[in-house]
């Protein structure tokens, strides 16, 4: 497999070189530069064409977006793909983000093995054609930095329905609906994205995932909670219908929220 060449952006220091040794010991990842500022990160991604940045988001002279700005600007080579790693989780800045084609905003602290995850999909990408805008890229949003209100009221939505707490689905269900929530597209391909990337950071497999999700709906129906099925899915199910797909459970789920924080 060929290696993936990394750039490092963050300004504290001990941090940076931390992360910089954790990725020299992992397999395909090569670490060509660590950026303590915004400019001296462009000046490292127009000299060393790295496939993948990884930015924090607040730091000397240019943020982690303005880094991703000034990438499109400028003609050069390669453009790499983005990663920003931060402790703001503001909705306004995370969507900023996605819209901008940052491909991943994971918000501090976060799995390390997840974070390996992430770099080495980016790096899977990289035959994209030279000097594409950063904004045309198609991107998917993982685990969305969204604030609490929204992750208390999924969570509420996925108990109401019935389905037990305790069940690996749960887990992947109230993800898969934060994701939606940010990102309805991606429900265009729940296989080949919605599912890698929850598997990705439970560290599990999209096959399992699907299967989880699916067996969670299945305790759920099986409870014949009516009145909790009516709740989320604004009473447009009914015993003769039957149970709703996968897709369908999250898709309702998440169009009912996308209205109440829209």
């Amino acid at each position: 497999m060929e290696r993936i060449k990394l750039i490092i952006a963050d300004n504290d220091a001990e941090y940076a070189n931390n992360l910089s040794s954790f990725f020299d010991k992992q397999d395909n990842i090569d670490v060509l530069a660590v950026a303590k500022d915004g400019n001296e990160a462009l000046s490292f991604i127009e000299s060393k064409n790295p496939d993948v940045v990884i930015s924090e988001m607040m730091m000397p002279y240019l943020d982690g977006l303005g880094i991703v700005e000034k990438i499109n600007e400028m003609n050069i080579k390669k453009v790499p793909l983005f990663m920003i790693l931060s402790s703001i989780h503001q909705d306004k800045i995370v969507k900023r983000a996605y819209d901008m084609g940052v491909e991943y905003y994971m918000v501090k602290p976060f799995d390390l093995g997840v974070l390996v995850s992430r770099i080495k999909r980016c790096g899977s990408q990289k035959n994209l054609p030279e000097n594409s805008p950063i904004f045309i890229r198609e991107s998917t949003p993982a685990y969305p930095a969204t604030n609490g209100a929204l992750e208390r009221d999924v969570t509420d939505a996925i108990r109401e329905a019935g389905i037990p707490a305790h069940l690996k689905g749960y887990q992947y269900l109230r993800s898969a609906i934060m994701i939606a929530v940010v990102n309805m597209d991606i429900l265009n391909s729940i296989t080949k994205e919605l599912y890698p990337t929850i598997s990705d950071e439970y560290n599990s497999t999209p096959g399992k995932v699907e299967r989880a999700i699916r067996h969670a709906i299945n305790i759920a129906w099986s409870r014949n909670r009516i009145n909790a099925k009516a709740s989320i899915f604004d009473y447009t199910v009914n015993n003769e219908k039957g149970k709703p797909t996968n897709s369908e459970f999250i898709a309702t789920a998440a169009d009912k929220l996308r209205l109440i924080y829209k």
